[in-house]
């Protein structure tokens, strides 16, 4: 890892260790799911999440994960876990979700990256693909960090036991190293993204892109200018960009900052602008999620004021099942606290390098004295 990289990756490893994470007992046979707004063919489609209960994410073991996630509360964290406890957790999602009708259109991730060996194994990969196909999914969506993305024989047992489309997402949150790994804590560089991109597209698998909108320690100003580039960058390799407003989570870098007033979650008008900005090519390849839903769910999700909040929302729900942007050209200024937001998007007068590296020194003398 990049040494310039180190200190947010401190910060985190103190963090997890002040604030440790014991995951309570869970059923090991059972996987979580929710689901969400998307479009299939065209139309209208609530699109079923599997997140399997597999060990933790191998980031957050070795880097303290990201500042905003709390994944490892729906792993198998401390606990173990089998390969007949993952295909147990597939058979009764598969059975749950196909017991009325076909879902053609499945995401079904693990708990950090689908394509780690230490969470999925070869054998167990192979089995997982194989009861899916049986299922009848034609396209299948999953997740992984880039370094998994590099082996190669991952990529081809999954093309060679699954015959549908595949699209992998990958958490690049910014096209911008300094802002992805010392806001996010991802622990990679764009090198390795596209690196990981020219790989699937080897392989006749598409990506996606999650997108981190409301990140820490940036100006909503910053915040709205680096999404639109990390859109930008997506769609010019031809992925998908998936946009997550930042939500709420417990055992977080972002809940202990939101905590002492150092954080607040984005306003909807930020992803309303996002949309704006773009033009119609670009904006028929974003997607607005994290909105209302995550798993596990979230102490508080992005929001404007009591008056308009539920009519922006639905709005984006809209925008995600349908793609008709007059949904959102309607709302585009429905409330006077627009007015209020608008006052944040005033460009800093300081570079956000120097600015974040004065918190983080804050932050980890902080939490410093307090392992005291």
């Amino acid at each position: 890892m990049n040494v310039e990289w180190e200190l947010p990756r401190k910060v985190m490893k103190l963090f997890r260790s002040r604030y440790p994470f014991q995951s309570s007992m869970l059923n090991t046979d059972l996987p979580a799911i929710f689901y969400e707004e998307a479009c299939y063919k065209d139309r209208p489609y609530v699109l079923p999440l599997v997140i399997l209960k597999t060990r933790t994410c191998k980031w957050f073991q070795t880097g303290g994960g990201c500042t905003m996630c709390n994944f490892q509360s729906i792993s198998a964290y401390d606990h173990t876990i089998s390969k007949e406890n993952i295909i147990n957790q597939v058979n009764w999602a598969m059975k749950k979700l196909t017991s009325h009708f076909q879902r053609p259109y499945l995401h079904l991730t693990s708990s950090g990256s689908f394509l780690d060996p230490d969470e999925i194994d070869e054998e167990t990969l192979i089995e997982i693909l194989r009861i899916i196909k049986k299922n009848n999914v034609e396209v299948l969506s999953t997740e992984s960090r880039p370094e998994f993305v590099l082996n190669e024989q991952r990529l081809e047992t999954m093309r060679e036991n699954f015959n549908g489309s595949i699209s992998i997402g990958i958490g690049l949150e910014s096209s911008n190293d300094f802002i992805r790994n010392f806001c996010i804590n991802k622990g990679f560089g764009t090198k390795a993204f596209m690196q990981a991109v020219d790989i699937l597209k080897k392989h006749d698998i598409t990506f996606h892109s999650y997108i981190l909108l409301g990140k820490p320690f940036l100006s909503t100003y910053e915040d709205i200018e680096d999404t639109l580039r990390t859109i930008r960058l997506t769609i010019s390799l031809g992925g998908i960009a998936i946009v997550r407003l930042v939500n709420l989570q417990a055992h977080t870098l972002v809940h202990w900052l939101w905590e002492r007033n150092m954080y607040a979650l984005p306003r909807l008008w930020s992803a309303l602008r996002v949309l704006e900005d773009l033009t119609p090519t670009e904006r028929s390849k974003v997607w607005i999620k994290g909105i209302d839903k995550d798993m596990p769910p979230a102490i508080a999700y992005a929001m404007n004021c009591e008056e308009c909040t539920s009519t922006v929302h639905n709005a984006l729900v809209g925008w995600n099942i349908t793609r008709d942007y007059h949904i959102i050209k309607q709302i585009i200024d429905c409330c006077d606290c627009k007015i209020g937001w608008e006052k944040t998007l005033e460009e800093p007068s300081e570079r956000n390098e120097k600015r974040i590296l004065e918190t983080y020194e804050t932050i980890f003398d902080e939490m410093q004295q307090q392992s005291l």
